[in-house]
């Protein structure tokens, strides 16, 4: 699960299990059932593009049902998109990040194609007059 309101990526037991980990300490944790203790581990995280996070602290936790929380510590090292285009929605992610995306600029060049500057509006009123 990708997490932009959660500050640091987290695991639970069962992937400290699978994986043979060991606690590296304990830190406090704001989550959505107040302040706890948390178990802290150093990962290595392998995205399915081939970006990998080495020796990333993570925190144990519950989540329901998702064994592996990507929080900003991740997400805010590159660029994050979610897109809904035709009923399908996508995200991706990238590292390092290569250029700003702007939906607003974007949205602006395509309405300054659509519409006629004021100068050829002009020019077409004087010749229908």
């Amino acid at each position: 699960m990708w997490d932009t309101g959660a500050t640091n990526s987290v695991i639970t037991q069962a992937v400290v299990d699978k994986c043979g980990l060991k606690a590296t300490g304990i830190t406090q944790v704001q989550g959505v059932h107040g302040l706890q203790q948390a178990e802290t581990y150093l990962v290595n995280v392998w995205l399915p593009n081939k970006v990998m996070f080495m020796s990333l602290r993570v925190t144990k936790g519950e989540m329901g049902g998702v064994d592996v929380l990507i929080g900003m510590d991740v997400i805010a090292v590159g660029d994050f998109s979610v897109t809904n285009c035709q009923g399908f929605t996508k995200f991706s992610y990238r590292t390092p990040s290569v250029k700003h995306i702007d939906y607003v600029e974007e949205a602006q060049a395509i309405q300054a194609t659509l519409k006629p500057n004021r100068a050829s509006r002009r020019r077409a009123k004087k010749g229908h007059q």
